[in-house]
C-alpha cells in the first residue's frame, strides 16, 4: 500500500478497519519516538499518531514518514488545532490527521488535500456532525467516561457511525470497545513504557502491542527493523 493511497480517507478507513489501533506517542523526543516506532512495528502495528504537542513533532512525523516507505506503517499527526498544524504535517508526510475536537478550518484542509481527518467528539449530535461533515471517523472521547456500553448504545440508533474510542483505553478494555461496535480503539499510555523507551528499551512497548493484538485477534502486519532498536 502506497503512501499516496492511504491518505485517502475511505482507504485509510479500509486499513484502520483491519489494524484496529492507533498507537499515540504524545510528548517524546524525536530519538525516543523512533525507539517507540520500532518496539511498536516489531509487535505488530501499523499505524502511529504523533501529537503536535511533542517536542520537534514535525520532525518526528518526517522520521516515521520515510521510515514508513515501505508502505507497511503509517503515520498521522494528533492535537491539530490549527490549519498552520495541519498544513506543516502533511508537508511533513502525516497520512491522517488527528484533533480532539471538531476544528472545521482543519476539516476543510483535509478535504481539501483529500487526507482522511479524525475529529474528537462525545456526543451523539456531536459525533453525527463531524461524521456528516466528512471526518473519515470520529475518535469518541474521552471514552473512559462512559465505557464501552456508550458506544453500544450509540450504534443502536446511528449504526453508520464510525467510532474510535479514545482516552483511558486499556489491554483489558479495548476488546469490550471492538465488541461494542467500534472499528478501532486508540491507545497512548496503555501501550507506550516513556521511561524504558527513553532508556532505550522497547521491550515493554512491543511486549504490549503483541497482547493487545492477541486481545483482538488481530493477525500483525509484516515489518522491517526502521532504526536501532534496543531491548527487543
Amino acid at each position: 500500500m502506497s503512501r499516496r493511497s492511504i491518505a485517502d480517507p475511505d482507504v485509510f478507513i479500509g486499513e484502520l478497519r483491519r489494524s484496529r489501533v492507533i498507537a499515540i506517542l504524545r510528548g517524546l523526543d524525536s530519538r525516543t519516538t523512533m525507539r517507540a516506532v520500532d518496539a511498536l512495528r516489531s509487535g505488530g502495528l501499523s499505524l502511529v499518531e504523533i501529537t503536535t504537542d511533542s517536542p520537534g513533532w514535525q520532525d518526528s512525523v518526517a522520521q516515521v514518514a520515510r521510515a514508513g516507505d515501505d508502505g507497511r506503517f503509517e503515520v498521522g499527526a494528533g492535537t491539530v488545532m490549527t490549519v498552520r498544524q495541519a498544513e506543516e504535517a502533511c508537508r511533513a508526510g502525516a497520512t491522517f490527521l488527528v484533533s480532539p475536537t471538531f476544528v472545521e478550518q482543519v476539516a476543510a484542509l483535509a478535504r481539501q488535500k483529500g487526507i482522511a481527518y479524525v475529529p474528537g467528539a462525545f456526543t451523539p449530535t456531536e459525533i453525527h456532525r463531524a461524521q456528516a461533515a466528512g471526518a473519515a471517523c470520529v475518535k469518541v472521547f474521552p471514552a473512559d467516561t462512559l465505557g464501552a456500553g456508550y458506544i453500544r448504545r450509540l450504534l443502536q440508533p446511528l449504526p453508520m457511525l464510525r467510532l474510535v474510542p479514545t482516552g483511558g483505553v486499556s489491554l483489558d478494555t479495548a476488546p469490550r470497545y471492538l465488541e461494542a461496535g467500534a472499528i478501532a480503539v486508540a491507545m497512548g499510555g496503555g501501550l507506550i513504557d516513556a521511561d524504558a523507551l527513553q532508556a532505550n528499551d522497547g521491550t515493554s512497548t512491543k511486549t504490549a502491542a503483541e497482547q493487545l493484538l492477541r486481545r483482538l485477534g488481530v493477525e500483525a502486519k509484516p515489518h522491517r527493523r526502521t532504526h536501532a532498536q534496543g531491548g527487543t
